[in-house]
């Protein structure tokens, strides 16, 4: 039996519990008071139905209970005919926070505003987002500010129900959100009449589809460019620009810099990262600037009939006419042995590229060197990042840049 009270009901029955025939007893031939107040009869019920008398010992063995747990169930059988009812854990403790107190932080919690991340198209539909320089320990601080002490609940409590009770996340720091989300998402709040809204929401659900459907293709090329060892897929970036010299004299910061480069090349297949480094002394950073660092790559890194490229579009950089000139020389060339080349762009304020996460080690890691001088020490700094599966350097230098035009 699993039920505790069955259990108890099942030795109440087998158990007779009657008055003692006795009030004293011989203890060394005296006559002492009897400390016993009735007589137990245990019984067990046999094979033919009738019940056998038993002895305690015997019982207590058939049915693993201890003299504790008889003592409980039979202690008022006399006066009271049924058996005890198990009250533990059927009363509300004593320390429980009141529903009212719960409702109250329920109430203080639907006072932020929430929205929708507009990145997000069919992922957590239902999930809300809270400002993103908030936090639990800020919110529970503005409750207790807000809530006298006496009617407040613990730190405990207060993430309990928010937890349990809101599909809510803070959102990660925008840095670099959409603009055209961000203008549809205006024009959707300012429309007047609900087919326009319905309209601009259909804009931005197909805009959302083309940016998954990119991140959906990337995910394909990847995993044919692991199985089929005739593909190769790389993704390249630009990271923003180094300054050199980093020190902490402040007039440093009044001086004009030096601006060092870092492009990014990563082997979607292999998880292998490049990293072309070079100086504004060597060249600059345009499309011609960024063709010659994927010709010097492709050329010693790539040994597969067919080559897909991922950027973002750039158009200063990526998407123009002097790197569609390059792919169609790097594919013409005999010094190459690509001859297919697939550029495929991410949609703009959507391209997370795998380039990112590098160049965000690269951040963490600059850290660590207080002191940078020279165009070389960011070269250090680079090798540092990534422990495993270290960044490889391509350092250019001029000739390794080329031009487009006839000369």
């Amino acid at each position: 039996m699993e039920n505790f009270d069955l259990q108890s009901s099942y030795i109440f029955s087998l158990v007779k519990v009657l008055p003692k025939k006795r009030s004293s007893i011989s203890t060394n031939g005296q006559q002492t008071d009897s400390r016993r107040s009735n007589t137990r009869v245990y019984t067990m019920p046999n094979s033919e139905g009738l019940s056998t008398t038993v002895c305690k010992e015997f019982f207590k063995k058939i049915f693993a209970v201890s003299d504790g747990r008889l003592s409980r169930v039979l202690k008022r059988k006399l006066s009271i005919p049924t058996p005890p009812i198990d009250a533990r854990g059927r009363h509300a403790p004593v320390n429980k926070t009141s529903e009212e107190k719960i409702q109250r932080v329920k109430e203080f919690i639907d006072k932020f505003p929430k929205y929708e991340s507009h990145y997000t198209l069919h992922k957590s539909t239902n999930r809300r987002f809270l400002a993103p320089d908030l936090s639990l320990p800020k919110m529970y601080a503005l409750y207790c500010n807000d809530t006298p002490e006496s009617e407040r609940v613990s730190d405990f409590m207060f993430r309990k129900v928010f937890n349990q009770h809101f599909n809510l996340s803070f959102h990660a720091p925008i840095s670099d959100s959409c603009k055209k989300c961000d203008n549809l998402k205006i024009k959707i709040d300012a429309a007047s009449s609900q087919e326009a809204k319905e309209q601009f929401e259909l804009q931005k659900k197909v805009h959302l589809a083309k940016a998954d459907s990119a991140k959906d293709n990337y995910k394909i090329d990847k995993n044919l460019a692991k199985e089929d060892t005739d593909v190769t897929v790389i993704v390249f970036d630009l990271m923003k620009t180094l300054a050199t010299p980093v020190i902490s004299t402040g007039v440093c910061y009044y001086k004009r810099q030096l601006w060092t480069y870092n492009l990014g090349i990563h082997d979607a297949a292999t998880d292998i990262a490049t990293m072309c480094v070079w100086d504004e002394t060597v060249a600059s950073r345009g499309p011609q600037e960024i063709g010659s660092c994927l010709l010097r790559y492709i050329k010693e890194n790539v040994k597969t009939k067919t080559l897909i490229l991922y950027s973002d579009q750039c158009g200063g950089q990526n998407r123009n006419i002097k790197m569609a000139t390059l792919c169609q020389y790097i594919t013409s060339h005999p010094n190459y042995v690509v001859e297919k080349i697939d550029h495929k762009f991410f949609v703009s304020g959507h391209s997370y590229l795998a380039c990112d996460q590098d160049f965000g080690l690269i951040e963490k890691q600059k850290k660590f060197f207080k002191d940078i001088f020279i165009p070389d020490d960011w070269i250090k700094v680079i090798k540092a990042a990534r422990k495993k599966n270290a960044f490889k350097i391509m350092k250019m230098t001029t000739d390794d840049f080329v031009s487009t035009k006839k000369t």
